[in-house]
């Protein structure tokens, strides 16, 4: 079908990180991605044969609407795979909702001369994923004030990788570095945090990501 987009769920949660963590939202999880990172807890729901995975803009916003939440996020997959995504964004930005897309640093954002009426929370991939390569830097100095980049810190290899980019690459973009969960809900969050701490990182700030904390999607 033209002018949809592939979605795997549309539901009510928990923020779980960046600016908006603890507030009510409705998450909107698009199929699709074009990495494949080593610690993604992501799978796709069973997609039935009558293609309920495609919408249009407007089947998506009754969606939204009927679930009410003021913070709405855009997440995947990858969002920016598809071509309806900021089309969507423009049309729940206009609905009153404040607006977030999570992306994996390897699609090239755009350098915009006006402050965006969304923000971007975006990955910077660390060795441990197996997916650093595919990082477009550049992005980092395409950011803006209300944008955030987050790096998913699985090991102090990882962090000494993070610790170099964001003294390599100045962004006016947020900071966070978050410890990565196994299949068991343990994080390494504490010594992410007394890293932190010996280095003096005052720019960065810690996430918990506390949707895997409290098991909600």
């Amino acid at each position: 079908m033209r002018n949809t987009l592939k979605i795997d769920h549309i539901d009510s949660t928990i923020s779980g990180e960046g600016k908006f963590a603890g507030y009510p939202c409705t998450i909107i999880r698009l199929l699709n991605c074009n990495l494949s990172c080593l610690y993604c807890d992501w799978s796709p729901q069973p997609i039935d044969q009558n293609n309920r995975s495609e919408y249009n803009i407007k089947r998506v916003m009754e969606n939204v609407a009927k679930l009410g939440n003021k913070y709405v996020l855009v997440t995947g997959g990858e969002p920016l795979l598809q071509v309806e995504t900021i089309p969507l964004v423009y049309e729940l930005v206009h609905a009153g909702n404040t607006v977030w897309i999570e992306t994996n640093g390897s699609i090239p954002i755009d350098k915009d001369e006006y402050r965006r009426s969304w923000g971007y929370c975006m990955d910077i991939k660390c060795p441990s994923s197996g997916m650093a390569h595919h990082n477009k830097y550049k992005n980092l100095r395409n950011l803006q004030a209300i944008d955030e980049v987050k790096f998913v810190i699985g090991d102090y290899n990882d962090y000494l990788f993070a610790r170099g980019i964001i003294k390599q690459y100045p962004t006016m973009a947020s900071l966070i570095f978050s410890p990565c969960f196994d299949v068991n809900g343990n994080h390494n969050g504490g010594e992410l945090a007394e890293w932190m701490l010996q280095d003096k990182l005052t720019t960065v700030r810690l996430g918990l990501q506390i949707h895997k904390i409290i098991g909600v999607i």
